[in-house]
């Protein structure tokens, strides 16, 4: 993931896993996929990445935000939808798990 500024400052932040997937989040946040590691992130302005736990084999493509903190993404491997809620900004808080049926 990068920030490219107006005069072309290229910054490179590093992530857990390669992202897949980034659209814009809750509380000027970036929301992104890790498709091989199976789980989701956001990462701040600042390059501050919060990851959520593995959901397990899931293939996590397409994300949004929702209303408040919540995020839905597609679990590709698993043909399921989730809802989740992004934890608070630079906390290594665990990410809501949701149960799916």
């Amino acid at each position: 993931v990068a920030r490219v500024t107006p005069t072309v400052e290229i910054t490179i932040f590093q992530t857990p896993s390669p992202p897949t997937i980034i659209r814009p989040g809750n509380s000027n946040n970036l929301l992104f996929t890790e498709f091989s590691g199976n789980k989701i992130a956001s990462i701040t302005t600042d390059g501050v990445v919060t990851e959520s736990a593995e959901f397990f084999q899931s293939g996590p493509t397409g994300i949004t935000a929702g209303v408040g903190n919540s995020v839905w993404f597609l679990g590709a491997s698993t043909n399921r939808v989730y809802e989740t809620v992004v934890p608070q900004q630079g906390k290594r808080a665990r990410w809501a798990r949701p149960e799916c049926e």
